[in-house]
C-alpha cells in the first residue's frame, strides 16, 4: 500500500513589514483573546485555542495533526 505523506509548512515564505494599521489589526486581535486561559484551559474554548496554538508551534507532523484534531473536537463541544 503506498501513501502521499502530510507535509505541512514550516513557515510562510513571503512576507512583508509590519504597517502602523497592521499594527492595530494586531493589537485588536489580542484583545480579542483576553477572554480565554491558554495557559489552564477551562472551558472547551480555552482548550481548543490552546491546542490549536500548540499545534502551530510542534515541529512534528504527527504531533500538530493531533493537536489540531483534540482543537476541532473541543469546538464541537464548546
Amino acid at each position: 500500500m503506498s501513501y502521499i505523506p502530510l507535509l505541512l509548512p514550516r513557515a510562510v515564505a513571503v512576507t512583508r513589514p509590519l504597517t502602523a494599521d497592521g499594527l492595530h489589526a494586531v493589537i485588536a486581535s489580542i484583545g480579542l483573546l483576553d477572554p480565554y486561559n491558554f495557559l489552564r484551559p477551562g472551558s472547551p474554548s480555552d482548550l481548543a485555542l490552546h491546542r490549536f496554538a500548540t499545534g502551530a508551534a510542534r515541529t512534528d507532523d504527527a504531533d500538530a495533526v493531533l493537536d489540531f484534531t483534540i482543537a476541532l473536537e473541543a469546538l464541537q463541544h464548546g
